[in-house]
């Protein structure tokens, strides 16, 4: 999974659309089910692909670390963000966040 999202983020060309990133991955794949494998993978997919679509951002970020038996990922960016109430109808965010 960790050379997959490697592998996602070098065929997104951040770098050729001015983003500079970086992965922090501890995760410990072998406790994950194939399902989880996935949904991690296009979540980081999505979050990446909102990034480039909608930020106007120079870096980011992805993290994804295991603590108290839970998976937990995040994604950062320097970029503009949402409008307040923005996310509310989005069915990428949706999805993330499920």
């Amino acid at each position: 999974l960790e050379q997959a999202v490697r592998s996602l983020m070098r065929e997104m060309e951040l770098e050729d659309c001015g983003i500079v990133s970086h992965l922090e991955w501890r995760i410990d794949e072998t406790l994950l089910s194939e399902a989880q494998r996935v949904t991690l993978f296009r979540v980081c997919q999505e979050g990446l692909n909102n990034i480039v679509k909608h930020a106007s951002a120079s870096a980011v970020t992805l993290k994804g670390w295991q603590q108290d038996g839970r998976v937990l990922l995040v994604i950062e960016d320097d970029g503009c963000g949402l409008p307040p109430g923005s996310g509310q109808q989005s069915f990428g965010l949706v999805g993330m966040r499920e």
